[in-house]
């Protein structure tokens, strides 16, 4: 069995710059990828990436509203990674969501609300994209639902401006030891 120490989730709509910004956290040194945000080949991020010596992040660059997969789906997903997760004991999970229901996919805070009673997180947040990369502001009641739901269910909450690269302080979450 594997721990889940901590899980973000970046939430916005599509192309408003989730992935960009999951991409820019690898500017930290701790990513190892000497301060780049772009990794890999093509640009590609691996699945799993050290923390630590036995720390590790587990990465899901596109939201599964985007891939048209329900609840199900994205858990079934996650739950395979344990098969690969040999070795990684504790583990942290990034991942992009779209705000709103789409298709057979909840809307952000239900998924991460029962993505919590899954996998039983030692803290979660949602960095909500007030502003998208193309300056599309959210609106003020998705913020507030989001918000107050974040806050009923014991989740971190934040915006942030996805026209500025927010990495470092997203990687942040993840540095706690």
């Amino acid at each position: 069995m594997i721990y889940l120490e901590r899980a973000l989730f970046i939430v916005g709509d599509q192309n408003d710059g989730k992935s960009s910004q999951i991409r820019d956290t690898f500017r930290d040194q701790r990513f190892h990828n000497n301060g780049q945000s772009r990794i890999g080949d093509n640009g590609r991020l691996p699945t799993w990436t050290g923390l630590s010596n036995d720390r590790w992040l587990h990465i899901r660059l596109t939201s599964p509203h985007e891939y048209g997969e329900g609840f199900e789906r994205f858990i079934e997903k996650i739950d395979s990674i344990e098969d690969k997760a040999t070795g990684k004991y504790r583990w942290n999970f990034l991942s992009a969501l779209q705000t709103n229901a789409y298709g057979n996919m909840l809307n952000s805070e239900e998924v991460v609300i029962r993505f919590n009673k899954i996998y039983r997180p030692e803290r979660s947040e949602i960095a909500l994209i007030h502003t998208g990369h193309s300056g599309k502001i959210r609106s003020p009641a998705e913020i507030d639902r989001i918000s107050k739901s974040c806050k009923l269910h014991n989740i971190q909450f934040r915006m942030i401006d996805a026209r500025i690269d927010n990495g470092l302080s997203l990687a942040d979450f993840f540095d706690f030891t």
